[in-house]
């Protein structure tokens, strides 16, 4: 309870206090220093994480392109515009044979490709009483099935909407890529010469 006097010199005192405080700026500075650091380290582990998930994913994308199931799917794809696309233009206004294109291929095997379709119509003849002949030329894609088998198919289709015999199946030529073999063919489709009787 006595009164006591400090005797300690200013410039010491000064000296004491001003040490203090820089230990605390220091203390202050190495703290954030860290929370930077921390958060630096954090953000390029993120960054890394989303590269190596970005090119797994490419990864898995390509060789999902480059297997069986992928390329049956593009070509599926492929196959699904290109009748689109047929049937937008033969469902155009002026085309007067165009139902009967339109029954034609519809009658398609799976992963054909039409290059070119030809009516050949009598001139004055109706669409309500007259078929024309029809010259298709193309390509089907490789199958697990022989070609002969699904043109044997095919043609049996045909004959059902265009009568028997009036589908006839000009050429064809076995096409190798990538060790894989496609078919062109020439197809032609004259009903006036069937025989009246659905294919069997």
């Amino acid at each position: 309870g006595r009164a006591t006097d400090d005797l300690t010199p200013s410039a010491l005192a000064v000296t004491r206090q001003r040490r203090s405080y820089a230990r605390i700026a220091r203390g202050a500075f190495i703290l954030s220093s860290a929370v930077v650091v921390a958060w630096m380290v954090l953000l390029l582990m993120q960054a890394n994480v989303a590269d190596r998930t970005v090119a797994t994913a490419k990864q898995e994308l390509n060789a999902l392109q480059k297997s069986a199931a992928g390329e049956e799917m593009s070509r599926a794809v492929a196959q699904l515009q290109q009748t689109r696309a047929l049937n937008a233009c033969i469902s155009a206004a002026p085309q007067r044979w165009m139902p009967w294109a339109k029954a034609l291929t519809a009658t398609f095997p799976m992963g054909t490709q039409l290059v070119s379709l030809g009516l050949d119509a009598p001139p004055g003849a109706s669409p309500a009483t007259t078929r024309p002949a029809a010259h298709l030329e193309g390509r089907i894609a490789p199958s697990a099935r022989p070609h002969s088998l699904v043109y044997a198919d095919w043609i049996r289709d045909l004959d059902r909407i265009a009568g028997h015999g009036a589908a006839r199946l000009l050429s064809t030529r076995a096409v190798e890529w990538k060790g894989r073999r496609s078919s062109e063919f020439v197809l032609q489709i004259d009903p006036s010469r069937s025989s009246g009787t659905e294919g069997r």
